[in-house]
C-alpha cells in the first residue's frame, strides 16, 4: 500500500502540489472579517469604508478623504460593485490564488522542486496570514501584485530577453501597486533594476529600452486614468489635492506624525520577517563550487540573483525608513523576497546531500525565531517602539541560536541521516490542511465588536437608523461604519496623527452641523480625556479651540444614551452653539502646533465673542482652503425639529 500511495504521489505530485497551494490560498483568504460581514484592521475598515463610497458616486478626496493613494480605493470599488463589503473579501482571494500559481510557475522557472515549492509558499503565506494579515491593506495587496509578477519576471530572466506582452502586464501591475502607496513597488523596482541591468550587460540594449519604456507606460495608464478621472470631477484643484494626499504629505515636516525619516524604523521588518537570517543561510549555500541549481551558470545567475535580492532589501529598507513609524504591516514589503530563498534552501535540503547542514539549521532557525516572535510577545495593530522591537529580536535570536546550535551538535553525535521524501511530502501536506482549517476558524472570530458596549453601540444604531442615515465616529475607529453599515457625516477620514495643514477638527464640525448625523460615537480615549481634563478645569489648556467647539457642540446638541453613544436630541431639546464667522476661520488657521498653542490661551477672549453671536456659521465644510467648491449635497439634512437657535444649515461649501 505505501508503495502504491509513494508511485502515485511522485508521478502526480506537480498536481498534489498546485491543488493544495490552491487550498490554502482559499483557506487563508478567509482570515478576512469582511468575508463574514465583520471589519478588518483600523486601515482596512477605513478602505472599504471609502471605497463604499466611491461606489456610491462619492468623489475621492473632495467628499470623501484619506492620505493613501486612488488605488486601493479602486480594487474596494470593483469589489463593492461585485458583492458590497464580501466583494472586496473576493476581489483580495481572487488575487491570493492567481498569486500563488504564479508564484509556482516563477520557482519552476528556477529548477525548484515541487516539494520545495509548496514548502516554501506554506511557510510565507503562514507568516502573512497569522502574523501580519489584517485584511483589505495596501500591504497585502501589494504582496499579492507582487506574486502575479513573479513569473513574468522571472521568466523574462530565463528567455534571456524582454517580452513587451510580459513586460505590459507587469507594468500594470506595478501602477496600481504604487498608486496605492509609492512606498509598496520595492520588489518591482528591485526586479526591474536587475533584469535591466542584466540586459545591458548581455548588449540586449532594444530589451533594456523595451523594459524601461514599458514600466513607464504602465504608470502613465494608471496614474493617467486616475487624472483623468479627478480632473473630470474637479479639474486642477481637485488633482493637486489628490497628489497632495496620496504622495506629498508623507514628505511634509510633520504631517504623519512626529518620528521622520529613520534607518533604524525600516531595517526592522528585515529582522522581525526572519529574511536577514534567511539570506545568510542561502548565501552560503548559493555560492558552493558545486551549486548547479540557478538555471544557467553562462550567465553568472547566482549573482544576478543576489543583486536582486540585495536590491530588494535595500529597497524595502528605505521604504520603510520614510515615515519612522513602525507598524507590523509595514514588514510586508519583505516578504515577496522570502519565497525564492526559502524554496532554494528546502529544495537543497531535500535533494543535495551536502548543503543538508547549512540548509536544514538555516530553516529550524527561521521556525524557531518566527514561532517565538508570535508566541511569547503580543501581536499588537498599534505602533511599536524601537526598544521593544529589538529587545524581541534579541530574544527570538537567543533562543532559535540556541536551540539551533544544540541540535546542530546533537545530530553530530548521531553521525547519521535519514530522509523520506513521501512521508515529508504527506506530513507537508497534512500540516497545511491543519493550517488551513485554522485559518478558517480564526477568521471566523475575527474583526467583530470589541466587547458588550461595543455590540450595543452597533445594535442601537443599526436599529434607529436607516440605510442612507449617517453617522459620526469621534476617534480611530473606522470600524464602527462597517458594522452598521452606515456613511460618514463629514468626509475627513484619516487618523489623529496625520496633520495636514489646516485645522481638521473645525472641517468636522462644518459637516456635522449640516448633515445633524442622529449618532456620535467618541470613543472611550477620547471621551475620558476631556472629561477629566474638565474636572479638573484644564479643558482651556488641554484641547485646542477648535476641539472645545466640537465638543461644546456635541454635549449640548446631543445626549448619551449608552455609553459613548450619543444621539441627538430633538425639537426644543437642540441647543444653541453660537460662533462667529470670524472665529471659524481664526480656528481654520491654526496649521501648526504653535498657532494651536496660542489659540489655546486666546480661548476666554473667543468665548466672550462666541457668547455674543446668535448662530453657527459655517466655512467650506470639510475640504482643505485648496480644495474645488464641491456642490450642495443632494440630500437634505434630517429633521430635528423646530428648535431655536439651531445651526443653520448650509451646503459643504459654505454656499
Amino acid at each position: 500500500m505505501s508503495n502504491i500511495l509513494s508511485s502515485w504521489l511522485k508521478n502526480n505530485e506537480h498536481e498534489v502540489i498546485l491543488c493544495s497551494l490552491c487550498f490554502m490560498a482559499l483557506s487563508f483568504s478567509f482570515l478576512n472579517p469582511l468575508w463574514f460581514g465583520q471589519a478588518p484592521g483600523f486601515d482596512g475598515s477605513l478602505f472599504a469604508v471609502v471605497g463604499k463610497m466611491f461606489a456610491e458616486g462619492e468623489v475621492l478626496y473632495r467628499d470623501v478623504i484619506d492620505i493613501k493613494g486612488p488605488g486601493i480605493f479602486f480594487m474596494d470599488l470593483i469589489g463593492y460593485r461585485i458583492g458590497g463589503f464580501r466583494g472586496i473579501a473576493f476581489i483580495e482571494t481572487i488575487l491570493l490564488v492567481f498569486g500563488v500559481i504564479s508564484l509556482d510557475l516563477a520557482m519552476r522557472v528556477f529548477r525548484l522542486s515541487p516539494l520545495a515549492r509548496f514548502c516554501s509558499i506554506v511557510m510565507v503565506l503562514t507568516l502573512h496570514g497569522f502574523r501580519y494579515y489584517y485584511g483589505n491593506m495596501t500591504e497585502d495587496f501589494a504582496l499579492y501584485f507582487s506574486m502575479i509578477a513573479s513569473y513574468p519576471f522571472a521568466l523574462m530572466l530565463g528567455l534571456r530577453r524582454f517580452s513587451w506582452r510580459m513586460g505590459l502586464f507587469v507594468s500594470v501591475l506595478f501602477g496600481l501597486t504604487v498608486s496605492m502607496r509609492i512606498n509598496n513597488g520595492a520588489y518591482f523596482g528591485a526586479w526591474y533594476a536587475m533584469l535591466f541591468l542584466f540586459l545591458l550587460c548581455n548588449k540586449k540594449y532594444l530589451g533594456a529600452l523595451g523594459l524601461f519604456a514599458s514600466s513607464l507606460i504602465g504608470l502613465a495608464l494608471v496614474f493617467g486614468g486616475f487624472g483623468l478621472y479627478f480632473y473630470h470631477q474637479g479639474g486642477m484643484p481637485l488633482v493637486n489635492e489628490a497628489v497632495f494626499y496620496s504622495i506629498s504629505i508623507f514628505f511634509k515636516d510633520g504631517a504623519y506624525g512626529t518620528p521622520g525619516f529613520s534607518i533604524l524604523a525600516g531595517l526592522t521588518g528585515l529582522f522581525r520577517t526572519g529574511l536577514l537570517p534567511l539570506f545568510l543561510g542561502m548565501t552560503l549555500v548559493l555560492f558552493r563550487k558545486d551549486n548547479y541549481l540557478i538555471m544557467n551558470s553562462q550567465y553568472n545567475d547566482r549573482n544576478w540573483f543576489m543583486l536582486y535580492l540585495i536590491l530588494g532589501i535595500i529597497f524595502a529598507v528605505i521604504a520603510n525608513s520614510v515615515s519612522g513609524h513602525i507598524f507590523d504591516h509595514y514588514d510586508e514589503l519583505f516578504l515577496p523576497f522570502m519565497f525564492l530563498p526559502l524554496g532554494f534552501l528546502v529544495h537543497r535540503y531535500l535533494h543535495v546531500i551536502q548543503d543538508i547542514n547549512i540548509s536544514f539549521l538555516t530553516i529550524f532557525f527561521l521556525i524557531i525565531y518566527l514561532l517565538s516572535e508570535h508566541i511569547l510577545w503580543t501581536w499588537d495593530h498599534h505602533e511599536w517602539s524601537l526598544y521593544t522591537v529589538w529587545t524581541h529580536v534579541g530574544i527570538d535570536t537567543l533562543i532559535a541560536g540556541g536551540l539551533a546550535a544544540g541540535l546542530f551538535f546533537l545530530r553530530k553525535l548521531a553521525g547519521r541521516y535519514w530522509h523520506s521524501h513521501t512521508m515529508f511530502l504527506c506530513l507537508s501536506i497534512i500540516a497545511a490542511f491543519i493550517l488551513g482549517v485554522y485559518a478558517i476558524v480564526l477568521g471566523y472570530s475575527r474583526g467583530r465588536p470589541w466587547d458588550e458596549n461595543t455590540q450595543e453601540i452597533v445594535d442601537v444604531i443599526k436599529a434607529r437608523t436607516q440605510d442612507q442615515d449617517r453617522i459620526w465616529v469621534e476617534g480611530d475607529a473606522p470600524q464602527y461604519y462597517l458594522w452598521t453599515d452606515r456613511n460618514p457625516a463629514a468626509p475627513h477620514l484619516f487618523f489623529g496623527n496625520v496633520n495636514p495643514g489646516y485645522d481638521v477638527r473645525m472641517k468636522v464640525l462644518s459637516s456635522i452641523t449640516f448633515f445633524k448625523p442622529r449618532f456620535i460615537v467618541i470613543t472611550g480615549k477620547k471621551l475620558n480625556a476631556y472629561r477629566d481634563a474638565e474636572a479638573r478645569n484644564m479643558v482651556e489648556t488641554a484641547f485646542s479651540y477648535s476641539e472645545q467647539m466640537f465638543y461644546r457642540y456635541i454635549f449640548s446638541n446631543y445626549e448619551e444614551v449608552t455609553p459613548r453613544l450619543f444621539c441627538l436630541k430633538s425639537g426644543d431639546g437642540v441647543s444653541s452653539v453660537a460662533v462667529s464667522q470670524s472665529d471659524m476661520n481664526a480656528a481654520s488657521d491654526n496649521d501648526d502646533s504653535e498657532t494651536r498653542d496660542a489659540a489655546d490661551g486666546n480661548s476666554d477672549s473667543k468665548a466672550a465673542d462666541e457668547a455674543a453671536s446668535g448662530e453657527l456659521l459655517l466655512i467650506d465644510g470639510g475640504v482643505s482652503e485648496n480644495a474645488p467648491a464641491a456642490p450642495a449635497p443632494s440630500e437634505k439634512a434630517p429633521e430635528t425639529g423646530s428648535g431655536k437657535g439651531e445651526p443653520v444649515e448650509l451646503p459643504l461649501n459654505g454656499g
